[in-house]
């Protein structure tokens, strides 16, 4: 992964530049129609749009919703163990250290979008934030191109993952896994993902449901699993404190399979209007 970490340098700072224009933005007055916003061009339900409510987020069910999108934003706990391995002096304390360091920063990160998107839009905030702001807006065009080369730079990093973890699923041999075996199924597993991210162009969709669905498996189902039965195999030896947070992981694992169930259901049946 280390060959990857330029990349992935370039692709932080495009989502970085993106925090920064969508902050001016919100303060510049450019999309503000009481202010005669210079990029008010836009298709009307990609406008601002404020009810009497004035920049107060619509809450009820639809915060399960946001929660299955925040599950898709820690959707990489697969490359845990590699991440581990090729760290520097990788001790638990530093993983420990790097891991809580980096999860802050991107829930802020993910918090700040979040907040100055709806403070410019509203209720017309689109799935796709970068879709509200006007082609004309230079900044904004900048933007899309940066968040562009974030994902081509990023993409690698869970695409690994997801090749290891077919090549495990299938108990794929050593040998069998050859430069020339490796880059055939890389081809077609970029292929078939490709032609599917050509098919489903909702973005808010794929995120929920996709976050509802295996985003609550990879983070609150398959982990809590792994650390109860991990408890259980220590016997008789093992500790009150492990006892009982086996028992509380499972309660954490309920509670995220619930709000995974109410997130496809707000998304797909309705059930938040």
């Amino acid at each position: 992964l280390s060959v990857l970490a330029p990349f992935s340098a370039v692709g932080t700072a495009g989502m970085v530049f993106t925090l920064v224009v969508m902050a001016i933005r919100c303060f510049d007055g450019s999309y503000d129609p009481e202010q005669n916003g210079r990029y008010l061009d836009t298709a009307p339900d990609l406008r601002p749009y404020f009810s009497d409510d004035e920049h107060m987020p619509p809450l009820g069910t639809n915060i399960f919703l946001l929660s299955c999108m925040c599950f898709l934003a820690y959707f990489c706990h697969y490359n845990s163990p590699r991440y581990y391995t090729e760290l520097k002096n990788n001790t638990i304390p530093r993983f420990t250290t790097v891991i809580n360091v980096s999860f802050t920063v991107t829930a802020l990160v993910y918090f700040a979008i979040g907040i100055f998107g709806y403070y410019t839009f509203g209720a017309n905030t689109d799935g796709y934030i970068l879709n509200n702001y006007s082609a004309n807006d230079d900044l904004a065009s900048i933007c899309r191109f940066a968040i562009a080369i974030s994902v081509t730079f990023t993409y690698p990093l869970p695409f690994i993952g997801t090749r290891d973890g077919i090549l495990d699923l299938f108990s794929v041999s050593d040998e069998l896994q050859s430069s020339t075996n490796l880059n055939i199924l890389t081809l077609a597993m970029l292929s078939a993902f490709t032609l599917l991210a050509w098919h489903f162009t909702d973005l808010e969709l794929m995120n929920a449901v996709g976050g509802a669905a295996f985003g609550t498996a990879v983070v609150f189902i398959f982990p809590s699993i792994m650390f109860y039965c991990a408890v259980q195999n220590i016997g008789s030896e093992v500790t009150f404190r492990l006892k009982l947070e086996s028992i509380l992981v499972l309660v954490l694992m309920c509670a995220g399979i619930a709000m995974g169930v109410i997130g496809i259901l707000v998304m797909t049946v309705g059930l938040g209007e």
